[in-house]
């Protein structure tokens, strides 16, 4: 078994109210202007439009809107293939399925990664 070597964590973490609110401010800051949003098939209307509306405030635009409800290794790979090439970050929005498909599809695509998870 071969131990890492090192380890890999966000370079920023925002755990506050308004928080989801921020986060065009946040992509904004890092220059990531092109985003594709993965997001939780049963996520609230309401959430998925607060993180619209601070994207669009900050004139970050998103490329593509991936509702992920059941999924697979086949799956997520044709998910990448499908990915746009110029997408500057990769958005994960919403519970688990929705979050570790987006981490993967970044790290397979080399762009950086945002998480914005609605469980805390």
């Amino acid at each position: 078994m071969l131990i890492p070597k090192q380890t890999v964590i966000p370079s920023l973490v925002r755990v506050k109210p308004g928080a989801l609110d921020r986060v065009g401010i946040y992509a904004e800051r890092d220059r990531l202007m092109r985003v594709v949003l993965f997001f939780s098939q049963d996520l609230i209307r309401q959430l998925m439009d607060r993180l619209t509306a601070s994207l669009e405030a900050r004139d970050v635009r998103v490329l593509e809107q991936v509702s992920i409800e059941s999924i697979s290794s086949e799956k997520t790979i044709e998910l990448f293939q499908d990915c746009p090439r110029n997408a500057d970050a990769i958005i994960g929005f919403g519970g688990g399925k929705a979050l570790d498909v987006a981490k993967y599809i970044a790290f397979l695509s080399r762009v950086p990664y945002l998480a914005v998870p609605t469980s805390l």
